[in-house]
């Protein structure tokens, strides 16, 4: 049986935060990785992305979703990524 892990690592200025989930269905945990993308631009509140470090890769469907997004000011940044395990019973 084939399993999703989404890992999202938050580094901000002030603190650093992780969020691990797993699921069985790629479609959500491609949809779990996109609300973390959303959390992390409210967690910073207004602040833009650096378009030159930043970026998104969706690849076909369904998707693996990978995010790696810096603020303008590089003090903020976030890694979103999905991995395909295996599990064996």
């Amino acid at each position: 049986m084939k399993f999703y892990t989404v890992i999202a690592h938050f580094d901000l200025s002030m603190h650093t935060e992780w969020e691990v989930k797993s699921f069985t269905r790629l479609e959500n945990a491609s949809k779990f990785g996109k609300e973390m993308k959303q959390k992390f631009l409210t967690m910073i509140n207004g602040s833009k992305l650096d378009q030159m470090e930043s970026h998104e890769d969706d690849r076909g469907e369904p998707q693996f979703y990978n995010f790696y997004g810096v603020c303008e000011l590089g003090e903020n940044f976030a890694t979103i990524e999905i991995s395909e395990q295996e599990f064996a019973d």
